[in-house]
Parts: C-alpha cells; sequence; structure tokens
C-alpha cells in the first residue's frame, strides 16, 4: 500500500469495549482490506477485522448484511447466523470463566452468552450443603470451567424494559449478551417453551409483591449504618437485591456476631418478601422454608419474650441515661402464611451494661449494633404497640452458667435488701442538694448520703463536685428493709482502698497510730492552724498554731506556710468517733539527740505531759480555738467538725495532753541580785496571771453549770465567749511587748531567753548586752 493510511470503524473492531479504553497509539492491529487506497500523498484505506472462511465466501459474493450476522465458528453446528439464537433455543456453549456470581459462556466465536446463578438449578436445598462459594456453587452444579453443555436462551436482557427480548437481524452480535439458563425444568421442555419464571427472573420493585417466596442466593453482608442493623444481603432476581436484617436472619448470637461465617456469598436461602419500597428501591426478605445448618431460626412470637430469654436487639437510639433497642418478631398470618416483622421496643439501663459499673457505660455502643440480651421484664404487655421490654447485658444475666460470683463487682441492688452494713457499692449522683446527694445505685433503687459524709475534705461547691451522674464509691453505713431507705457514706476514710490503680496504699482513720511520722501537704491555711493531707491517708489532720513552733509567743500560719507545701507532722491525737487527726510541726517532735543538752530538753518537755495537764485543769479548761468555736462560717471539714458540747469543751486539753510543754525554770535559779526583783516580779504577775486563770475557770464553770439549765443560749454563743476568753489570755503574756520592741534590760532578755530557750540568736544577744556594759563575768557565765 505504499505506507497509505488506514481507517477502521470502531464497531468492527470492538465487542463492548470503548475504544480509548482497548486501543492506543502505536498498537498493531490486523484486518482485511475492504477498499484500497487511491491516488494520492493522503489516500485512505479501509481496514475490517479478519473473517473466517464462511464469512469471507458470503463477503465474496457481495452479501455484506450477511457478513456481519454470521455465527463465527459456533459450538452448536446447526447454527449459522446470529438471529438463530432466539429465545426458547437449546443449544450448546463453552464455559469460558465464572466470575462472582455468573458463567461467562462462549456460544460462537463472535457471539457471548452469560449464566446466572440463579438459573442452575431449580431445588436450591440440593446444594446448599456443598455452596460456601459462587465457584461451588456452579460446581455443585455442574458447571466448570472448559465444560461444553446444553443451554436453553432466554434472550438478551433489556434494562429499561426489564424484559428478555429476542435477537433481530440489524443486531451485531459483538454488543450483546444472551442470557441462558441451565435449570433441568427448563432443559426438560425442549425448545420453544419457556417456564413462567421470567416474573421471577425480571422481578423489580415495581413487579415484585409482598409474601412472594423466592429461591435467593447471598450477595454479601452489609454493614450497619444509619440505625440499620447489619444485613444479608440476597440476590432475588437478575437485577433484584433483597436485605434481611441479621435480627430477623437468625436468632443465634454467634451468627449474628460472626454472619459472614455463615451466610457466605453463594448460599441458597428461600426467602419470603416482607416488605416493599418503591421510592428507596430496597425490598426486604425474612427466611422461609429450612435454613442451612447451625443458623437458627429468629423468633416465631411474641409470647417468647419471657423473663431470663435471649434475645438478639439491635441499637436504636442512645442517650446518657439509657440505651434504646429493637426486637425483631416473624410471625405469620394464620390466613394466607405471609410473614410479617414486628418490631418491640426494648430498652437498657446503666446498671444493665455489665458486671462492673463504669463512668461512661455506653461508650463505644453505635447505633445499628446488634447485641444478645437477656429479658428481664416486660411493660405494657397488652398492646404490641405500646409494649416495652427491659433487657440487661450483665454476662452473670444473660449467661450466668459461664460466669462465677467472683467475676461480679457490682451485683444487681433492686431494693435495701440486697445490701448490708458496711458493703461498698457504687452508684450515679441523681441530684444534690445543699444537704447531701441522692444516688442511685440500682434501677429503681435511691440512696442518700448527708453532706457530712460526702468528703473527708472541705467542699467549697457540693454541686460541682458531684454532678449528675457521675459514678461514685460509697459505704453503706444504714440499710432499712421496712421502708426501703439506705444510707451511704462518700468518705474515702470510710470506704477504704477500693481503688486497685492505687499504687500507694492509702490508709483509714483508725489504721493511724499515735506517735508516727507523717509527710503530708499542706491544703488550707488558717488562722488557728493548717489543714495537712498525709500521703498515704484518706483523712486530713490539722495542726493548731499552738503545735506549729517551740514557742509561747503566738505565730501566724499564714507567714510561715504556703498552699502546697511539703511538711514532716507528728500524730499527737487520733479521733476516730469524731473523725479527727490531731498532728504537731514542732521541730522538738522531730529532734534527733544532736548534743546532751538537747536531748535533756527534749526528755524533759516530754517528760512532763502530765503536769502540764495539771496545770491547765487547775486553770479550768482552755478555750476552744477559733477554727472549732466558728467552724461554720470557717468552713471547716465535716472531719473536723464536733456534734456534741462535751467534745467541743474538752478536746484541747486532750491535746495539750499530748504536745510539748516549753522549757520549765525553776524559781532558784538566779542571774545576779538585781535579777531577784525581776523574779519577785515575775512572779507576783505568774499570781497575778493564776488568779485570772482562776476566774476564768470559775467563769467556765458557770458556763458549764449554765449551759444545761433551761433558756440557755446556742452552742455557738458559749464558743464565741471561750474565743474572747482565749484572746484576752494572749494579750496578758508579759512577753508580748518584747515582740514589738528591742529588749533593754537583763529581765528583758530573760523573759524572751524562757521563751525560747534553745534560739542561739538569743543567747548571744544576750551576751553582746552584758559586753556592752562591761559585764565580762557575767557574759561568760
Amino acid at each position: 500500500l505504499d505506507n497509505a493510511i488506514a481507517f477502521a470503524l470502531a464497531k468492527s473492531y470492538n465487542d463492548c469495549s470503548k475504544p480509548f479504553m482497548r486501543y492506543k497509539i502505536g498498537q498493531r492491529l490486523k484486518g482485511t482490506l475492504v477498499r484500497a487506497a487511491g491516488s494520492g500523498k493522503r489516500s485512505l484505506a479501509l481496514l475490517h477485522r479478519g473473517l473466517d472462511a464462511v464469512s469471507s465466501k458470503i463477503a465474496a459474493n457481495g452479501d455484506k448484511n450477511q457478513s456481519s450476522r454470521a455465527a463465527i465458528d459456533p459450538v452448536d453446528s446447526e447454527i449459522r447466523f446470529f438471529e438463530d439464537y432466539q429465545p426458547g433455543v437449546l443449544t450448546k456453549a463453552v464455559v469460558r470463566d465464572i466470575s462472582g456470581f455468573q458463567a461467562n459462556l462462549d456460544l460462537a466465536a463472535n457471539v457471548k452468552g452469560r449464566l446466572h446463578i440463579s438459573e442452575l438449578v431449580d431445588d436450591a436445598s440440593a446444594i446448599a450443603s456443598s455452596a460456601k462459594s459462587p465457584e461451588q456453587a456452579f460446581e455443585a452444579a455442574g458447571v466448570c470451567v472448559g465444560q461444553t453443555m446444553q443451554v436453553k436462551i432466554l434472550g438478551w436482557h433489556n434494562s429499561k424494559t426489564e424484559k428478555f427480548l429476542p435477537v433481530k437481524k440489524n443486531m451485531l452480535p459483538q454488543r450483546i449478551v444472551l442470557e441462558t439458563t441451565v435449570r433441568p425444568s427448563e432443559i426438560k421442555a425442549g425448545s420453544a417453551v419457556l417456564s413462567a419464571l421470567n416474573a421471577t427472573r425480571l422481578a423489580s420493585t415495581n413487579t415484585i409483591k409482598v409474601g412472594q417466596v423466592v429461591q435467593g442466593y447471598v450477595k454479601n453482608i452489609v454493614a450497619a449504618g444509619n440505625a440499620r442493623p447489619v444485613s444479608v444481603a440476597v440476590i432475588l432476581g437478575l437485577t433484584l437485591i433483597g436485605f434481611m436484617p441479621i435480627t430477623v436472619a437468625t436468632s443465634n448470637a454467634d451468627v449474628a456476631t460472626h454472619p459472614d461465617q455463615y451466610f457466605t456469598p453463594g448460599l441458597p436461602v428461600e426467602v419470603q418478601v416482607a416488605s416493599v419500597d418503591t421510592k428507596s428501591n430496597t425490598v426486604s426478605v425474612v427466611p422461609h422454608g429450612k435454613y442451612a445448618a447451625g443458623i437458627d431460626k429468629p423468633l416465631a412470637s411474641v409470647e417468647e419474650l419471657v423473663p431470663g430469654a435471649r434475645v438478639l436487639t439491635s441499637v436504636s437510639a442512645i442517650n446518657p441515661l439509657e440505651l434504646f433497642t429493637m426486637i425483631s418478631v416473624v410471625s405469620a398470618d394464620q390466613d394466607n402464611k405471609v410473614a410479617h416483622v414486628q418490631h418491640i421496643r426494648g430498652k437498657i439501663g446503666r446498671f444493665d451494661v455489665s458486671d462492673t459499673l463504669s463512668a461512661t457505660p455506653f461508650e463505644g455502643f453505635t447505633k445499628g449494633q446488634v447485641l444478645e440480651a437477656a429479658v428481664i421484664g416486660i411493660r405494657n404487655a397488652e398492646s404490641l404497640e405500646s409494649m416495652k421490654v427491659d433487657l440487661s447485658l450483665r454476662p452473670s444475666v444473660v449467661r450466668p452458667d459461664q460466669v462465677s460470683s467472683t467475676d461480679i463487682a457490682d451485683p444487681v441492688i433492686k431494693s435495701a435488701a440486697d445490701v448490708t452494713v458496711g458493703q461498698v457499692v457504687h452508684g450515679y449522683i441523681k441530684n444534690t442538694t445543699e444537704v447531701g446527694c441522692f444516688i442511685l445505685i440500682g434501677n429503681q433503687m435511691t440512696a442518700r448520703a448527708v453532706i457530712s459524709e460526702l468528703s473527708d475534705e472541705y467542699i467549697r461547691d457540693i454541686k460541682s463536685a458531684f454532678p449528675i451522674g457521675k459514678l461514685v464509691s460509697a459505704v453503706v453505713l444504714e440499710a432499712n428493709g421496712s421502708s426501703n431507705r439506705v444510707s451511704l457514706s462518700l468518705r474515702a476514710s470510710r470506704i477504704g482502698n477500693v481503688d486497685a490503680s492505687v499504687i500507694i496504699s492509702q490508709r483509714r482513720l483508725d489504721q493511724i497510730n499515735i506517735g508516727e511520722t507523717l509527710k503530708g501537704t499542706i491544703t488550707r491555711i488558717e488562722h488557728y492552724g493548717v489543714f495537712i493531707k498525709p500521703d498515704d491517708s484518706f483523712v486530713t489532720g490539722l495542726c493548731y498554731v499552738r503545735e506549729i513552733a517551740d514557742s509561747d509567743v503566738p505565730v501566724d500560719p499564714r507567714t510561715l506556710y504556703e498552699i502546697g507545701d511539703r511538711v514532716l507532722a507528728k500524730v499527737l491525737k487520733v479521733d476516730v468517733a469524731a473523725g479527727r487527726l490531731a498532728l504537731g510541726l514542732k521541730a522538738s517532735y522531730f529532734a534527733k539527740g544532736d548534743d546532751d543538752s538537747s536531748d535533756s530538753d527534749d526528755s524533759g518537755s516530754d517528760s512532763e505531759p502530765d503536769s502540764e495537764a495539771d496545770s491547765d485543769s487547775d486553770s479550768g479548761p482552755e478555750p476552744e480555738p477559733e477554727s472549732e468555736a466558728g467552724s461554720d462560717s470557717d468552713g471547716e471539714p465535716a472531719n473536723m467538725a464536733d456534734t456534741s458540747s462535751d467534745s467541743d469543751s474538752g478536746s484541747d486539753v486532750e491535746m495539750e495532753d499530748v504536745s510539748a510543754p516549753a522549757l520549765a525554770v525553776t524559781g532558784g535559779f538566779q542571774w545576779d541580785d538585781q535579777d531577784d526583783e525581776s523574779h519577785k516580779q515575775q512572779g507576783s504577775d505568774s499570781d497575778s496571771d493564776g488568779s485570772s486563770d482562776k476566774n476564768s475557770n470559775d467563769d467556765d464553770s458557770d458556763d458549764d453549770s449554765d449551759r444545761n439549765a433551761p433558756g440557755v443560749q446556742k452552742k455557738s454563743s458559749n464558743k464565741s465567749k471561750n474565743k474572747r476568753s482565749k484572746m484576752q489570755k494572749i494579750t496578758q503574756d508579759i512577753t508580748a511587748d518584747l515582740s514589738e520592741q528591742a529588749p533593754k534590760t537583763a529581765a528583758d532578755f530573760e523573759r524572751l531567753i524562757v521563751g525560747s530557750p534553745n534560739s542561739s540568736f538569743v543567747w548571744l544577744q544576750f551576751m553582746a548586752y552584758y559586753l556592752s556594759q562591761s559585764e565580762v563575768e557575767q557574759a561568760r557565765a
């Protein structure tokens, strides 16, 4: 052709593919020259795909139309043209391959056919046991790759009209795929006879009827979504797919959990149409007839919903308090045996999700999720529309034979009879008021915790600390079965270490011993003392101002400490009944005995608590500090608050017994002649103080006697009076002047030394004073 440019029509080389999908620039093609190129450089030659001998002969005779209609190398020798493959014709075909749910056939070299999985057998139960995949289904029906078999032509499928149409003379075989069947009933009927199955073969949402029974094949498993549970997609016809929710497909939890292991693609299933939605173009089906082995059918009646029954349910809605579900029951009409799916509403509470309560019980649940649950109650059973079923997901309820009692962290609580005093329970805050909290410890059981039993520490805002829905741990203080009332305590000191994740063992108040040393953190500072939270205890202790330093001079703890400071404290008193822990921070409590003098001082200090207690008893009970007198206004924690007047009046005296007194100076010790007069003056001052203390004692005794008389004032007025008495006593201290001005005489220095006998700074100042007076011998003494 002298390198002439050839031209070929795409339809001559393509069957169904598009040209740009099959051919590329530079690709080599073979063909038959139909028209030679003319003269000239730009002349074209016309090519056509090569023909067989028959077609070439026909083309040589000049019948071009017969050439395009001819069947090239047909498997059935009786076939000559493409229009010979009319609906109902029995012919032969070769299985080229099996792809998905269809077998691709070769009827001729240029004629293609298709055998759908739904056209294999009349009764799919014959291959159900061995059909674990589409390939196995074809193999069980006797269809294998490379096999030559007899088939019946159904026609070519028109997707617009949803019909099988015959082949016409003007149709090209390259563009059409013929549908075939190998059903034994169709083959037996012979040529030109088709059964009435075309209505099912070509079923659509417009033609299929509710109640119609269809032999289908599993296509795949459709994941849950948009409140729709996991579903089984079933092939109902050539183009129609039905959906069977897993809760409708079976009542077996293992099947519902692993549907892909039981409903394998290609598995034959007989189903019945339950509903048709033409708007969404979907069909819902339910099981009908026999199932494959190992797959249980769904619930068939509402009467099967009894307490203790295990059911499958799908999640329909989720809120913070409850989980709403749907239970599917497949029941048949007594008249026409048409299956109907009834959806019963179910509810799962926070206490029925697990045997161990969680702060977020519904975390991880999604809409459409399928769950195995046990029926624990039925409400409004008179009507299906209003019927509600209470369900439980607890393993101990669903499968009690597989769960031991030790695995149940939070047992079911229905009434006060289900709990005992001292039992640790968990619950959710139902409501918080100014006087305490109401706590749900069961679906229908509410307990109460008063404000004094909410925490061991001071809580400024109760409602923010205990919001509604919060999971809390509590110990039962009282359980009244007759009134069905339960009192709880949320104080960690009463509950103990119930959290295994806590590395450091947390002790209760009754586990702390007097005299031991604790490490802790300052959590609160007031004018009357500091609050200390030990590292290994639930209880917060209090150190009063008199136990902060080894000095009789009043100190302000707010100038010495800050919140968060780490301190070492000594346990002075443990009052389990009142919930009090008294601590001390004095340096003398932790002295190691650096020298003999300090040892003697410490031993003398430790050996005289009785004498100090005697002196206290002589002068009367020491007034309560401001912290206890005004505990309500100052916001003292519950474990520091007194509930009886007796403990108020004597608590400080008891704490004085375990505290170390200041250094006692005997009256026979003299510095010089001048000091004798000062000692005498001190003696007179102390006498006046003693008389004052005695008067104070008399006043206190009068107050005590008046306290029990009718018409007396309340406890708060007595505490205020004690507070004023305490402040009056402090202002009479003879060393108070020295805190505002420097000492000027030897007597002033002696007063300072009496208050701080271990202060080297005071001793150096005292010696410097004598040296300034040229009293070297006195300074050395």
